[in-house]
């Protein structure tokens, strides 16, 4: 998969300036960035113009990232700037042209978070906490996940009732989002949803 001006990017700065405005880590033995995005690790790798999954722990490498897990690391190593998650929680409608595009077959994947802890507060926590999600106090409950250094999204869960039908909801930090390619984070939240959803711990 090519990424010209990922590569042209990263070879033009320090890879300590890289670090800096990404977050990164560097391994200059290997000659690679060390990228966390939720449970997976990638390995960034300018020289062999490669984006990786691997072991964090003894880096070996893993089967080849999802296409859009390769699409939202790139565009976030182009993207990021040396700023700190703002935790000004919007969403993604409020994006510049976000309530247009997320229809239709764009539509938010809220469904299958819905159909799958709708009932349950306590297994949605349970997932979101093993995928390192941080509690907030919104809805019935909800949880910021770290999905980059330096972007953040949040998922929100109201649990069915008598009167209402069980609803989600994601906010995304303010800071990096508005500078994302909306089809890159649609991805992004797509691979999140599908995260939880495999972490049920009803589903065991």
């Amino acid at each position: 998969m090519a990424h010209e001006e990922l590569w042209g990017k990263l070879s033009a700065e320090t890879p300590e300036h890289v670090c800096c405005r990404t977050g990164m880590e560097y391994d200059p033995e290997r000659e690679w960035f060390i990228l966390p995005v939720l449970d997976w690790t990638l390995a960034i790798a300018p020289t062999a113009q490669q984006i990786m999954a691997i072991e964090r722990e003894s880096c070996r490498l893993q089967d080849p990232p999802h296409f859009a897990l390769q699409a939202a690391a790139a565009a976030y190593l182009l993207l990021a700037q040396e700023a700190v998650i703002s935790l000004e929680w919007i969403s993604p409608l409020e994006l510049p042209a976000g309530e247009t595009f997320f229809r239709g077959p764009h539509g938010l994947p809220i469904e299958g978070l819905q159909a799958t802890f709708g009932d349950s507060t306590k297994r949605f926590a349970a997932a979101a906490t093993e995928l390192g999600g941080v509690p907030l106090d919104y809805a019935d409950a909800s949880f910021k996940f770290a999905v980059f250094p330096r972007l953040a999204v949040a998922v929100l869960l109201w649990v069915a009732d008598d009167e209402f039908p069980a609803r989600a909801r994601f906010l995304v930090d303010a800071a990096m989002a508005r500078e994302f390619p909306l089809d890159v984070l649609l991805g992004l939240m797509g691979l999140l949803a599908g995260r939880l959803i495999c972490l049920d711990p009803g589903q065991s």
